[in-house]
This record gives structure tokens, C-alpha cells and sequence, in this order.
């Protein structure tokens, strides 16, 4: 589960001067931790840079089989939930300056391949409250993001893990994200507990 995870030394500088000059608050560090404590799964947090999103913090599962993520690791804007819950903070004509820069990569079978699909995936999550993702960028990965808005940055939390482990369980893990989100004080819909509705 390691296919193109590998960030460059270059992002990883871009990284370190970003936490250098603007370091992350403690309580978006303690969110991340406990989000990946309390589901079991790779927990990151991630920023906008063009058109992908850029890990800031990361905590790894400790599980065998999981998602291998690192501070600098980069996922694109079409195939990720991390960078759609970015894109989501973004007014519609600043979506669109982007998108007329994006190159669209398909990856796997279930990559968005077209603005329209990104556009469409974005009106889902604000019906479900969450973003979500199922194998767009890496074969086997189901992820569930939430917007961070942090005054004038926007950032993302993601989660991300196995199919086998997190598809059927996105909505469970989306409630448990919801909570600390809410609970370190940034803003994210509270999810009933009787949620059903897991889209694919």
C-alpha cells in the first residue's frame, strides 16, 4: 500500500519551512492523534499547494496493514478526499483558476476523471457531512476528510486505510473524526448515530 507515496526532498522542504516560519497548533497535532487512536487507522493532516494536498503531521497506524504516509507525502486534487475537503473551502470561481491548471491522471479504475465528477463529489459530501474516497489514488485505500479551516488556511484531517478494514466503515469512522474535530474547537456537522448511508 505504498504506491506513490513517496514524497520528494523537495516537498519535504517545502514542508519544514512551512512548519518552521507558521508551526501547527498544538490542539490540530492532538486532534490528528487522537482521531488515528481512536480508529486504529493512518490519521494525517493536510494543506493546499496547487493541486495537490501536502501532509503537514502525520500519525501512522500501528496496525501490519495500513495506509504508509510521512510528513511532505502529496496526494492530487481529483483524486483525493483530503484535497476535495480543501477544495470545498474554495469559492466556486477560485475552484475553477485551479481546475483550469489541473491535468487529470487516472490512477485506478475509481479516479475522477472530469471537473464535473470533482464538482458532483463535492455536492455529496455536503449532503453526507463528509468527504470520502475509495481506491481514486492508491489500489485498496478508503479515506473520510473533513474540512480545517484555520483562519485564513485551509486545511484538511484525513483518515485513510484499507478497504477491507475502512470502506464499509466510513460513516462509523466519520462520526468518531466528527467528534474530535468538534471537540478541538473547529467546525464540523455532528453525524447521527443511526447514519446509514455510505456512498461508493
Amino acid at each position: 500500500m505504498r504506491g506513490g507515496y513517496y514524497p520528494s526532498p523537495r516537498w519535504q522542504s517545502v514542508v519544514q519551512t512551512i512548519s518552521e516560519n507558521d508551526p501547527l497548533p498544538d490542539t490540530l497535532r492532538e486532534m490528528v492523534d487522537e482521531i488515528a487512536t481512536r480508529t486504529g487507522e493512518t490519521t494525517a493532516l493536510g494543506s493546499a499547494s496547487g493541486p495537490f494536498a501536502v501532509f503537514l503531521y502525520v500519525r501512522e497506524s500501528r496496525q501490519p496493514i495500513r495506509c504508509f504516509a510521512e510528513v511532505g507525502t502529496r496526494v492530487p486534487i481529483h483524486a483525493s478526499s483530503a484535497r476535495r475537503a480543501i477544495l470545498a473551502q474554495m469559492e466556486p470561481k477560485e475552484r475553477e483558476t485551479l481546475y483550469r491548471k489541473l491535468v487529470f491522471e487516472k490512477y485506478t479504475d475509481t479516479t475522477p476523471m472530469s471537473i464535473e465528477r470533482i464538482e458532483a463529489e463535492l455536492r455529496a459530501a455536503a449532503e453526507r457531512g463528509y468527504h470520502q474516497s475509495n481506491s481514486e489514488y492508491i489500489p485498496d485505500l478508503a479515506g473520510v476528510s473533513f474540512p480545517i479551516p484555520l483562519g485564513v488556511k485551509r486545511l484538511s484531517v484525513v483518515m485513510a486505510g484499507p478497504v477491507s478494514r475502512c470502506l464499509e466503515r466510513r460513516a462509523e469512522i466519520a462520526r468518531v473524526m466528527s467528534e474530535s474535530v468538534r471537540r478541538s474547537g473547529f467546525a464540523a456537522p455532528s453525524l447521527q448515530a443511526d447514519e446509514t448511508r455510505v456512498a461508493t
